[in-house]
Parts: C-alpha cells; structure tokens; sequence
C-alpha cells in the first residue's frame, strides 16, 4: 500500500518481483512482466509518481525505482520499476505524472517508449 513502503500486496501474482518492459500510452501504463501478469494502470487512477530508493522490501541504491501512486478502488498503491536507463527516469516520472486527472495535458497521442 502506497503509505506503508514494506507493505507488499499478496493477492495474485500482483506483488510478484519480475523482469518487464513499461509502456507509457495516453490511457494509462502498462507493465508487460515476465512470468507474472501484466498490470494496467489507467491514466485517471495515477495520483503521482516519484522517484525512490525503497519500495516493498527491497532497497537499491540511490533514487533507483520509478514509484508510481495509484488508485484502486479506495486504496491507493504503489508500484514501482527499475529503469534500464537511469537517465531517463525523471523523464518517466514526469510523464507518468502528467496522465494524472489533475494535470492538463494532451491525451491524443500514444508513447509506445519501453523500459526494463
């Protein structure tokens, strides 16, 4: 849950460490996991998105995970990635910010930009 950074979900394979690819569309991010299921976030329930260096139990060095708050139902979550690319991280914080429902900024476009 998103103000309890140990706190890892367990239903499904939801909480699942796994390798992917992150796809950034105008409707939402899109985490394609190997070996696990996918996960869809819809632009309307991003509530922010940060830079961080914990996130579940796991620690890594430096601001090294992508940390996107979201909601589901009533609960808000975080879920977060590691970048291959670390220069572009803030990159994808700030895009991802930007599909959230506070943020005016154009929707008619589809970034099909992949991390791992």
């Amino acid at each position: 849950r998103a103000t309890d950074w140990q706190d890892r979900i367990a239903v499904g394979d939801i909480g699942h460490r796994a390798n992917g690819t992150a796809y950034l569309h105008a409707a939402g991010l899109l985490l394609r996991r190997e070996g696990a299921s996918d996960l869809w976030i819809p632009a309307e329930s991003v509530v922010d998105c940060r830079l961080d260096h914990k996130l579940a139990n796991k620690v890594v060095p430096g601001a090294g995970l992508v940390v996107v708050t979201w909601r589901l139902g009533e609960v808000l979550l975080d879920t977060g990635f590691r970048s291959d690319d670390k220069d572009a991280q803030t990159d994808w914080v700030e895009a991802i910010r930007a599909l959230g429902p506070d943020v005016e900024a154009p929707r008619d476009e589809a970034t099909g930009s992949g991390a791992r």
